[in-house]
C-alpha cells in the first residue's frame, strides 16, 4: 500500500549565520547534493506518483535533482509549501532587526502563532495553507517543503498547539510518511 503522502524537508542549504531566513533564497550546499544522491540511491518502494515542491529555490532544487536521479515525473511547484514568511525581516541580520525593531520582535516572539512579523505570516496562516496542500494531494505524492512549515503541518494535523512546531525534528532530505 502506498502512503497517502511522503513529506521531505529540502536538502541542506548554505544558510547564512545570524540572518532571518524564512522564504529568503539561499542555495543548496555540496552536502545537500550529497544528501539527495544518497536518498535517491537508497530509495525503497515505489517511486512517488507526483512530486510537489515549494517554489523556494532550496526546495525546488531538491525536487528537481531528486526527480532526475529517480527517473520520476517532473516536480510541480506549489507556493503553499513555502516556509513561513518573515515579511520585512527576510534576509536581514537578527542583530540589526532587534536593534531597530525590538518591540516588534518581542511582540511577534510572544504571539507568533496568531501574528506574523511585519509583512509576514502567522503559524495559523501557514497551517491553513499546508493543510490545503495535503487535502489537494493524491495518494503516493511526495511533498517537499521546509522545517518550520512541516512542523506546523504536523502539529495542526495532530491537534497539538502550534507552539510545538519547532519540536519536530526534520533532518534534511529524510522522508517521513504521512498516512
Amino acid at each position: 500500500m502506498i502512503a497517502k503522502l511522503t513529506l521531505l524537508r529540502h536538502a541542506h542549504a548554505q544558510r547564512p549565520e545570524g540572518r532571518c531566513i524564512g522564504q529568503w533564497e539561499h542555495p543548496l550546499s555540496n552536502r545537500g547534493f550529497d544528501e539527495i544522491r544518497a536518498l535517491a540511491q537508497g530509495w525503497a518502494g515505489p517511486l512517488p506518483r507526483h512530486i510537489i515542491s515549494s517554489d523556494i529555490g532550496r526546495a525546488r532544487e531538491t525536487a528537481n535533482t531528486l526527480a532526475r536521479l529517480l527517473g520520476a515525473t517532473e516536480p510541480l511547484l506549489d507556493e503553499r509549501l513555502r516556509e513561513i514568511s518573515m515579511g520585512d525581516w527576510e534576509g536581514r541580520a537578527w542583530d540589526e532587526i532587534y536593534a531597530r525593531e525590538a518591540e516588534e520582535v518581542d511582540a511577534w516572539g510572544d504571539n507568533w502563532v496568531s501574528c506574523g512579523p511585519p509583512g509576514g505570516e502567522s503559524a495559523e496562516q501557514v497551517a491553513l495553507r499546508m493543510q490545503a496542500v495535503v487535502s489537494d494531494s493524491a495518494p503516493g505524492t511526495l511533498l517537499i517543503s521546509h522545517r518550520g512549515a512541516l512542523g506546523i503541518l504536523l502539529c495542526s494535523r495532530a491537534g497539538r498547539p502550534l507552539t510545538h512546531a519547532l519540536n519536530y525534528a526534520f533532518a534534511n532530505a529524510a522522508p517521513a510518511s504521512l498516512d
